[in-house]
């Protein structure tokens, strides 16, 4: 992800005011996006519901 480092910060912010933004980055694939922001992103998303993980 090119633009990662300067989204991350409020991609987190988000994800912790809003339910429905975290439940939504559970669909999100690492893909290029560097390990740093990875771990950030998994910290705050919500599989529930993905992948037969338990809603």
């Amino acid at each position: 992800m090119k633009h990662g480092d300067s989204f991350i910060d409020r991609i987190e912010t988000q994800a912790r005011l809003d339910p429905q933004f975290a439940k939504l980055l559970g669909g999100v694939w690492k893909n290029r996006m560097s390990d740093a922001n990875w771990n950030r992103l998994q910290a705050v998303w919500d599989r529930r519901g993905w992948d037969g993980v338990p809603d």
